[in-house]
Order: C-alpha cells, then structure tokens, then sequence
C-alpha cells in the first residue's frame, strides 16, 4: 500500500526518530513523528476513500485485422452509499511477444448510482493475441505516499487476424500457365 515515496518517507522518519532519540534533538524527533504520522494518515486516507464500482469492458470492432485500429470501451456503474473520490482505472495491455503497456484513466468522481464511460484506441500493428486486463482501480493519496489497487474486471484475449491482400485470379487459357491448366 505505501509507493516507494510512502517507504522512503516512512524510513525517514523512523531514522529521524531514533537519531532524536539518541542525541536528544528534540527537532529531529518531531520532524521524524510527523512523517511516520504522515504515512499512516496516507494509509487510511485512500482506505476510506476506496470507491465501489463494478465495471464490463466492450472491445469493438468484434474482429480487429493486422494494421487497423480498435477501440476498447469501459462502462463503470458506482455502487457506493457516497460520492466517490477521483480515481485511476488501469489496465495492462500485453501483445504477444512484446513488453506490456499500461493504459491509465483517470475518472473524476461519481455521484451515488450514477454511471459513466471511458475508453482508449487499441492498435494492432501484427497478428496474433492481444491479452487485456486485469481492469483495476487505483486511488491514491494527494501527496503520492499511499496507493491501493482493487480488481474490477478479469482478463480478457483479443484475437487480431492476419490482413488480407486480394489477388487478381488470371483467367485460363491466356498465357503459358493458362494454357497448361486448360
């Protein structure tokens, strides 16, 4: 749940505190108290603030081809007694055979039993699968110390087809093929 600015923060302030301590600097153990107070308030920051939402992906068109471009919509519907928080949706999408992307949207906040949509362009410069997800919600804390994820949605495959190229088919009986084929 801490980011690693939560970790160094929270390091700090314990070295802080032990050094105060020892050398009886009041200084360096209150600075060291507020940032072990800072990363705890973080922690329960974003704990309460975790929105309830249940979401369903739609990728369109049902059949992408090789060079085309897809579109990829998430349709969220807020289940929460309050308004949420902003929040993060994010969403790795992994092509077979090479590094994974992350797709991150930011949704601003939703009001009780309210819907909204969001989406993002899926490219498929090859052929083969495309595997999307798992959709999570990240929500973090303003000054970057805490984070929490909740999975919101599964995994999802794309299959992109090979593009295909139409070729003239020759008519028989005209040149050396033709002629050996008739």
């Amino acid at each position: 749940m801490l980011t690693r600015q939560g970790l160094a923060a929270l390091a700090a302030g314990i070295a802080a505190i032990v050094v105060g301590r020892f050398f009886a600097v009041i200084e360096l153990f209150v600075i060291g108290t507020a940032f072990v107070a800072a990363a705890v308030v973080a922690v329960s920051l974003v704990r309460l603030r975790r929105p309830h939402v249940a979401a369903v992906r739609w990728v369109h068109p049902s059949v992408l081809v090789a060079g085309d471009t897809g579109r990829v919509d998430i349709h969220l519907r807020h289940l929460g007694r309050v308004r949420s928080t902003p929040f993060e949706l994010v969403e790795r999408v992994q092509r077979a055979g090479s590094a994974a992307h992350v797709a991150r949207l930011p949704i601003s906040p939703l009001a009780v039993g309210s819907s909204s949509s969001t989406g993002y362009q899926l490219p498929t410069a090859v052929r083969g699968l495309v595997e999307l997800g798992p959709l999570r919600v990240e929500v973090r804390d303003p000054l970057g110390i805490a984070r929490i994820t909740q999975e919101v949605a599964g995994v999802d495959e794309v299959t992109v087809a090979p593009r295909a190229h139409l070729l003239e088919i020759p008519q028989l009986g005209q040149g050396l093929l033709g002629s050996h084929l008739l």
